[in-house]
């Protein structure tokens, strides 16, 4: 009982954490919302970016201990602040972050906050059905389709103990066409119907639909034993 209540202490403080620093950089935003434009942005990028990648890294940190903030906003804030080759690099930087980062947090968890997590995403339990120890496939469908909420997933295999280069490879991996998505969106934000974005997009659709088809076959030999 008193472990079950340390891991409700554990992610409460996690959650009220980044709300606070999410709450804070919201109203610091309203103050100065005449100055964030697209234009201001990108040259902030220009004039200094080492500093903004910086603070990219930080709101992907953020962003990882937030279930509610949708990562494809900072990749499309990578693509407004940085010419390509830099942004596509700060925003696979933060893919690496938003991976490890909960991974790291769900090594804190013991079988009640595992038990936890799959009563509040239900979902994260048929991620489960279809694991079959292969870490690296599970890791890279769950995140190249997006299915399953990002954080809560990597706080699961951490607290599961997964192998650690198995998932972290797959995410990258999965990561990639959300990655360079929304990178790309920020890149043409008045224009985004590029043919690149269209093609990831239909990458995209391509893993849903594989993911879709995979899960279907597991059950169907789930109910044939």
């Amino acid at each position: 009982m008193e472990t079950k209540e340390k891991d409700r202490n554990v992610l409460s403080r996690m959650k009220v954490a980044a709300a606070i620093l999410w709450g804070a950089l919201i109203v610091i935003a309203f103050f100065n919302r005449d100055k964030l434009t697209v234009e201001s942005l990108s040259g902030l990028g220009r004039n200094g970016m080492l500093p903004a990648a910086g603070i990219m890294l930080v709101l992907f940190a953020l962003k990882s201990i937030s279930v509610f903030f949708y990562c494809g906003i900072l990749y499309a804030a990578c693509g407004v602040l940085f010419p390509l080759p830099v942004a596509l690099t700060v925003s696979m930087a933060g893919s690496f972050v938003i991976s490890v980062v909960p991974y790291a947090l769900g090594r804190l968890l013991n079988e009640n906050g595992v038990q936890q997590l799959l009563e509040k995403y239900p979902k994260l339990a048929k991620a489960l059905d279809v694991r079959e120890n292969n870490d690296f496939l599970l890791s890279l469908a769950v995140r190249a389709c997006g299915f399953i909420p990002s954080d809560p997933f990597s706080i699961l295999m951490g607290a599961l103990g997964a192998d650690p280069g198995q998932y972290l490879l797959g995410s990258m991996i999965g990561f990639i066409p959300d990655t360079l998505a929304y990178t790309i969106i920020g890149q043409n934000i008045h224009d985004p119907s590029s043919p690149c974005f269209l093609a990831l997009m239909a990458t995209k659709a391509a893993a849903i639909v594989l993911w879709v088809g995979c899960s279907r076959k597991k059950k169907k030999e789930k109910d044939d034993i």
